[in-house]
């Protein structure tokens, strides 16, 4: 997700100047100011912790959170999503930054490569490894539970693997 997150991000800029949402943690592990600062664009990083939550419950106060999350943002080209679950929130954070910044989803970006790969090479399977609570975020998405597992964070840092049967 993070590599797809970049490119994208990458990808969509003009003026070299990324903001990236995501969990504290996240944030945290500079993961994303690392891979975006490589590549020489200025990132402003903001950690959105009860958005999470906000998604989780499907909150009516989603989008006052993002307002108050994103009300000191810099003049920037591009906005990216470093959590999946900002995902169910694009067309509000579309709202809050305006028709000038590009909101890039890495989650969206990578979910088209497997299935353009799933479609190059025939049927697969479906798992979403998650390092919160699974059934929350089985509810939230509205997919099945059984397809729903917890993982470490270090675990999801060493990558997803496709397989095909």
């Amino acid at each position: 997700m993070v590599d797809a997150t970049v490119e994208a991000a990458t990808r969509a800029g003009r003026m070299g100047r990324v903001a990236v949402i995501a969990t504290e943690r996240t944030i945290a592990s500079g993961v994303y100011q690392r891979k975006l600062e490589a590549r020489g664009i200025r990132v402003w990083a903001q950690a959105c912790p009860a958005l999470v939550h906000a998604v989780e419950e499907r909150s009516s106060g989603a989008e006052a959170l993002l307002r108050d999350y994103l009300r000191e943002i810099p003049r920037v080209d591009t906005l990216a999503l470093g959590c999946t679950h900002f995902s169910l929130l694009h067309t509000a954070i579309e709202r809050v930054v305006g028709p000038k910044v590009r909101v890039v989803d890495g989650a969206a970006t990578l979910a088209g490569s497997v299935a353009a790969e799933l479609d190059n090479e025939g049927a697969g399977r479906v798992r979403y490894l998650v390092t919160g609570d699974p059934a929350r975020f089985a509810r939230a998405g509205r997919i099945p539970r059984s397809l729903v597992e917890k993982t470490a964070l270090a675990q999801v840092g060493r990558g997803v693997e496709v397989v095909h049967v």
